[in-house]
């Protein structure tokens, strides 16, 4: 998507905006690099977070000693105080960014843990960056908290590789709906969900669990329980029906599995 290049920045890059947020949005801009630039910023010198996303061309950035190559929908961030060193590669680089900073920023940042190089993170969200730059002119309560909402989007996003293209992405999307559109059936486990997408147990098991960071069977219970907790809300619902439509079929093992993920027996929780 064509625009052209543009900074903006809080007023007062010194001090913070008088309202409370975990974070506080900085800056952010669209910036196109030519040649061979080269940036060398000392360590200590920066107390802010920075977000690089890769529209077009390549750069080096050097973190920690090691080079690593951004490019297009790759993602990259440096940590306040950290050392900043990039180099554009060819003709032409193009890339958005985004600061936040305050005492809580580098600790923001890592909860996130994302990998400390360049990563996949498919197409640049450039919506949220060029909300954040409209926010950024206005400045009033509601867009400072807007602004913050910005940077999580653009932070979950730098996560989600958003064009789910991959085999990957599309086998867990179909596990996913698999398990909340048939979890009232007793019978989906994972070697069922196997044996209906033709894929190996193991396979299954490695891809889902590096994507969603947990295990299939961990999902599916937690979709069971989900539904089983809205279900236990209505007073006149008999528990075995609830059981069943929770996709079990003994209604005390349903209430051993309640008292084991929620601390409390059914009757508790009504």
């Amino acid at each position: 998507m064509n625009t052209a290049p543009y900074c903006v920045y809080r007023p007062e890059l010194d001090s913070f905006p008088n309202i409370r947020l975990p974070v506080y949005p900085r800056s952010s801009g669209y910036v196109f690099r030519y040649g061979q630039e080269y940036e060398k910023v000392p360590a200590g010198t920066k107390n802010f977070v920075q977000l690089f996303w890769g529209v077009e061309g390549e750069a080096e950035f050097e973190i920690d000693g090691a080079v690593h190559i951004l490019k297009p929908g790759h993602v990259v961030y440096r940590l306040p105080m950290q050392e900043h060193l990039i180099q554009t590669r060819g003709k032409l680089w193009k890339y958005y960014w985004v600061t936040f900073d305050g005492k809580n920023a580098e600790n923001f940042m890592l909860a996130y843990d994302y990998p400390h190089d360049c990563f996949y993170a498919g197409e640049c969200p450039y919506l949220n960056f060029r909300n954040f730059r409209n926010l950024m002119l206005q400045r009033t309560p509601f867009a400072w908290r807007q602004m913050f909402a910005e940077i999580v989007t653009i932070l979950a996003k730098a996560g989600g590789c958003q064009n789910n293209d991959t085999f990957e992405d599309r086998i867990t999307n179909r596990i996913i709906e698999l398990c909340n559109n048939r979890f009232s059936d007793p019978s989906l486990n994972v070697n069922r969900i196997a044996f209906e997408l033709d894929i190996s147990r193991t396979t299954l098991l490695n891809i889902f669990k590096n994507i969603m960071k947990e295990t299939i069977s961990e999902y599916l219970t937690k979709v069971r329980l989900q539904h089983a907790l809205v279900l236990l809300k209505d007073p006149l619902a008999h528990l075995t029906e609830i059981s069943r439509k929770c996709g079990f079929n003994d209604v005390n093992y349903f209430c051993r599995f309640i008292k084991k993920n929620t601390g409390k027996r059914p009757t508790e929780l009504r």
